[in-house]
């Protein structure tokens, strides 16, 4: 009997060989992908927020500015936390807002800003409703 070698692929008992080992690493890797993917797809990562109606007169948000707080504002496209309380603050210093356009006035707020806000904003709710009005 002549004892041949063992092939560069073959493995000794009990031990994975390189092609096997490249095989698990392969399945394990795709079946860690395919996990994570499930886990990001049904945690909505991939999805739009809620969309703000623009530029309607009908919109199903209107935010007085003269009574609006923080929090209602920043429901606004492109007005944030640091603009809201920027609008509020030259609301408190000049008064009520006449008109929409009157935006322009304050630190931070440009053109394209009141373009964005202006259907669904005004400067006086009628008697009765509240700063938010749905």
């Amino acid at each position: 009997m002549t004892d041949t070698p063992p092939s560069p692929t073959s493995a000794p008992p009990g031990e994975f060989s390189r092609n096997e080992l490249i095989a698990i690493y392969l399945l394990a890797t795709a079946l860690l992908v395919g996990i994570t993917w499930r886990y990001l797809r049904d945690a909505h990562i991939f999805q739009k927020g809620p969309q703000v109606v623009r530029g309607t007169r009908d919109a199903a948000l209107q935010v007085d500015l003269n009574k609006a707080s923080v929090e209602d504002l920043i429901l606004l496209p492109m007005i944030g936390e640091s603009r809201a309380k920027k609008i509020i603050e030259h609301r408190e210093r000049h008064g009520d807002f006449i008109s929409v356009d009157d935006l322009r006035a304050v630190e931070g707020i440009n053109r394209a800003v009141v373009e964005a806000v202006k259907g669904l904003v005004t400067v006086g709710p009628s008697p009765g409703e509240s700063a938010v009005s749905k």
